[in-house]
């Protein structure tokens, strides 16, 4: 095979000028921006790329270094670093090598964001403290912090084994936290002392983000029998340092079955998933982390055209009885457009962790151009 040098380019463009936050009003940067060589099964890329590697389907536990666009926490999308990307195969084993001498941070929400809790209470990793939140409340996002110079040099490895009918993958990444600690500073009157405690916020909040160093092992594996496919993911994250308001540790586990069924000339392929994970007790306040704690989701996807596709999913919060229900009609025409819209639906007790967020429920219009 000859050798081939190529130039890959990727831009990622955001314009909303009628958003209340000035922070998420226009966004220009490049996903992709990097010359690529690649000679039998080695690839290499020099430059600005993204890291993704397969996994499970909606919540991926072997997505471990990429930073991301949280303007959206339901549609992030992945922020590029510039760096060294390696992959090869050596037979039957596939690695794929990482590294970024200064890692992009995460892109948080602005002030007036939505996607900030606006109703009862601020969810938290403590599940023994409730700030109740006032009946106007306003947020202020710091200027970052980061500790330990997490950002600089970090480094990701994947190993992968491909076989007929399962795959398996183990990877490991150190370096900066994709999401930061975000630590809430409010003043407010102490209704209810530990050990539940209950404070009412009569304040601006202010939250304060901050990156930490981590070392995070996962693994996914991949197993085909006849219709059904079955997949296992799971991630343990390990934070570095002493600092005090470091979370001590975090594991994430995900079990998906599918099942494929030739319905109407077409595929229809149905899903199932299970998602488990714990973490350390801390009081860093959470931004739509809850749904991964303990939840249970069904859905399907469906190509009951040419170049139509529809997906549906419904997702069970099984700590504070909330749901999350998604659905995606999406179509493409001529040979670079394509068009989807989307209706996102949240339900729960207003002191849930999914229902604090009933009032997003929203229809959303996209149209992507690949050139």
């Amino acid at each position: 095979m000859a050798q081939v040098w190529g130039f890959n380019f990727s831009p990622y463009l955001l314009s909303d000028p009628l958003n209340e936050s000035t922070e998420e009003q226009f966004l220009f940067e490049a996903k992709e921006l990097s010359l690529d060589y690649k000679k039998s099964s080695t690839h290499l890329k020099l430059g600005i790329s993204t890291v993704n590697w397969e996994g499970t389907d909606f919540l991926n536990p072997m997505d471990i270094v990429s930073p991301k666009i949280y303007f959206d926490p339901l549609n992030a999308e992945k922020r590029g670093s510039a760096g060294v990307f390696v992959s090869d195969k050596i037979g039957w084993l596939g690695f794929d090598a990482v590294y970024i001498p200064l890692q992009s941070h995460a892109q948080l929400p602005g002030d007036n964001s939505p996607w900030w809790p606006r109703q009862f209470s601020i969810p938290t990793q403590n599940e023994n403290t409730t700030l109740l939140l006032p009946e106007r409340a306003e947020y202020e996002v710091l200027g970052r912090k980061t500790l330990n110079k997490a950002n600089e040099n970090n480094v990701a490895l994947r190993l992968q084994y491909q076989g007929d009918s399962f795959d398996f993958s183990i990877a490991g990444f150190e370096g900066a936290s994709q999401t930061p600690i975000l630590q809430p500073y409010v003043t407010g009157t102490l209704i209810s002392s530990p050990p539940d405690t209950i404070i009412q916020i009569n304040s601006e909040i202010q939250v304060q983000p901050i990156y930490y160093k981590v070392r995070t092992g996962a693994f996914a594996f991949t197993k085909t029998f006849d219709s059904f496919i079955f997949r296992l993911a799971g991630q343990n994250i390990q934070p570095l340092g002493r600092d005090s308001r470091l979370p001590s540790w975090s594991q994430l586990g995900v079990l998906s079955l599918e099942k494929n069924i030739d319905f109407r000339r077409s595929t229809l392929t149905l899903l199932a998933q299970v998602i488990q994970s714990r973490e350390a007790e801390s009081d860093s306040l959470s931004l739509l982390s809850n749904l991964t704690k303990r939840s249970a989701g069904l859905g399907f996807r469906w190509p009951f055209a040419e170049k139509w596709t529809w997906l549906s999913a419904v997702f069970h919060e099984q700590i504070t009885e909330s749901a999350y229900i998604h659905n995606d009609l999406s179509w493409s025409f001529a040979d670079s457009f394509a068009q989807a819209i989307s209706i996102d639906i949240f339900t729960g007790k207003k002191d849930s962790s999914l229902g604090t967020y009933d009032r997003n429920d929203r229809v959303t219009l996209k149209t992507s151009y690949l050139f």
